[in-house]
């Protein structure tokens, strides 16, 4: 499964291994930490509601060649109509980083998830040094002690969790946790095969309580296809598409006033 090679390929990335050495809290109390912008209040209660993701590569896909820069793709973003910014910040396998984040958190007043495969508690305290307001978890890397364990230490932090599923057992597992994520996204790509069908949002979103934020992530090129799931998901998260877009900001526009 690539998710394996992307985690066992980040406990040897450099940055990683650095910031395993940092002392987050101290760094924290010394900066203070940025004030919390509500992520999934901001997804309510608009159609369609977007989260958009500033990303540099993909492993399915490899690099966008992204020339420009992260304040001023997150800003056109943000006047396109986009509800949240989700950023990128793995550096093997999506060409990411924290800078981007950072950069990401000064050029918009939307709030910002961060997107990345963590796995240790520090990097809840990264995330929220970094100008995150979200962060993101996936299950199929943790196990629901660990999951249980991030999802206490982000709400410590004023920091919300968007829990990432695949299937019908992680949703499963989503459900019978003792602490409960902000959000559940609903990822429509096969992590074994890269194949991507709107099939399991469609699938799999009725079965989650309404009071936990829905998210569909993966697989939208139309305002067409988000369409279909009003009612059905309160929000879609939206990368690969913007990415490659001439004018995202238009690109959004159009999708969120039709």
């Amino acid at each position: 499964m690539y998710l394996e090679k992307i985690v066992s390929q980040k406990h040897s990335d450099p940055a990683f291994l650095e910031g395993r050495e940092k002392d987050w809290n101290q760094l924290l109390q010394e900066a203070g930490a940025p004030p919390q912008r509500g992520f999934v209040a901001n997804l309510r209660g608009s159609f369609p509601s977007i989260i958009a993701e500033m990303k540099r590569a993909s492993p399915s896909k490899g690099s966008f060649e992204f020339r420009g820069r992260v304040e001023e793709q997150v800003a056109g973003y943000e006047r396109g109509g986009a509800r949240a910014v989700s950023v990128l910040t793995n550096g093997p396998f999506f060409q990411g980083g924290l800078d981007d984040l950072q950069a990401a958190r000064g050029a918009t007043e939307l709030p910002l998830l961060r997107k990345d495969f963590l796995t240790e508690m520090w990097e809840v305290a990264e995330a929220k040094y970094h100008g995150a307001d979200a962060i993101l978890l996936i299950a199929a890397i943790l196990e629901d002690r660990r999951l249980e364990e991030m999802i206490e230490q982000a709400h410590r932090y004023e920091l919300e969790v968007l829990l990432e599923i695949h299937d019908g057992q992680e949703l499963q597992r989503t459900l019978h946790l003792n602490s409960a994520p902000d959000a559940v996204g609903i990822n429509n790509r096969n992590l074994n095969t890269f194949e991507v069908t709107l099939e399991t949002t469609a699938r799999l979103a009725e079965r989650l309580p309404k009071e936990i934020c829905r998210v569909s992530e993966s697989g939208f090129a139309t305002r067409s296809d988000l369409t279909r799931f009003e009612g059905v998901v309160d929000a879609f998260l939206i990368g690969e598409t913007l990415m490659k877009s001439a004018d995202p900001e238009v690109t959004l526009r159009g999708w969120v006033k039709g």
